[in-house]
């Protein structure tokens, strides 16, 4: 159940909903509010041409009481909290400026952390070191977890620092890790609906994905195989010992005597 509290770690907050805007939600979002302060996070952006896709940023009322998130839903919301003497211009700037991140190697890129799902993953799974850094002068934010390993439910992240940061991002280890999960969690979620899997054993499906970047097992079809291999043997492959000549042996091989080994009870 979503809980926004009027203060954070002693500190009074505003609270500032952000929707998705890619979803067609947006003509309902106008509806609903009534004298909300609201404005496009994509506006004077490097994304200032795509409006209509644009998630919209709301400042809510009451102290985080605001009837408005009954009716937000929560896979397309995230809140953010701020300092009450925060104003909503300097909100929007330190959102707007988290959009551009520098990823490995100096490379500059977007970050769609308005992407509720992503942040979920960003928020909840990197050090939390590193989610009260990327807030700056937010004090926290409530995200509503969407993990497909996970069940459902609101977290908030954040330590109660506030500091306006408006340098370009570095993203950090824990948050590229996170992102990385996300990616992996979408393909064993494909694989599983292809493969007719209706209940995913995620601790075997991520010891599968390990080993094969272990052992250099690539090819898709190869990966499709163990995996379903693994799922209905119920094997997890973190107990598996090989013989030192193994990782000499072609992706196929591996595959097969790893079978033959657990068949025999080796």
């Amino acid at each position: 159940m979503l809980n926004l509290t009027h203060e954070y770690h002693g500190e009074t907050v505003n609270w500032y909903a952000v929707v998705r805007g890619d979803t067609g939600l947006a003509p309902a979002v106008y509806q609903w509010i009534d004298g909300h302060q609201i404005e496009p996070l994509y506006l004077m952006t490097v994304l200032d041409s795509l409006q209509d896709e644009s998630p919209l940023v709301i400042a809510l009322k009451y102290g985080g009481g605001d009837p408005l998130t009954d009716k937000l839903p929560p896979e397309q919301t995230i809140y953010f909290s701020a300092p009450m003497n925060v104003a909503m211009d300097d909100v929007l700037h330190q959102l707007r400026t988290r959009m551009v991140v520098y990823f490995e190697g100096n490379t500059t890129g977007l970050l769609h952390y308005y992407h509720p799902q992503v942040a979920s993953y960003l928020f909840t799974l990197a050090d939390r070191e590193d989610t009260s850094g990327w807030l700056g002068l937010c004090c926290s934010a409530m995200v509503y977890r969407q993990q497909l390993s996970e069940s459902a439910s609101w977290v908030e992240v954040g330590d109660g620092h506030s500091e306006a940061d408006p340098d370009v991002w570095v993203m950090q280890p824990s948050q590229e890790q996170a992102l990385e999960r996300l990616h992996e969690d979408k393909i064993i979620a494909a694989w599983a609906q292809q493969a007719d899997v209706d209940e995913i054993d995620w601790l075997c499906q991520y010891q599968v994905t390990r080993f094969c970047q272990t052992y250099d097992i690539q090819a898709e079809p190869l990966q499709s195989h163990l995996r379903l291999w693994a799922q209905q043997n119920t094997f997890y492959l973190d107990d598996f010992q090989p013989e030192e000549q193994f990782v000499a042996l072609l992706p196929e091989q591996k595959i097969e005597q790893l079978e033959q080994r657990v068949a025999r009870g080796l």
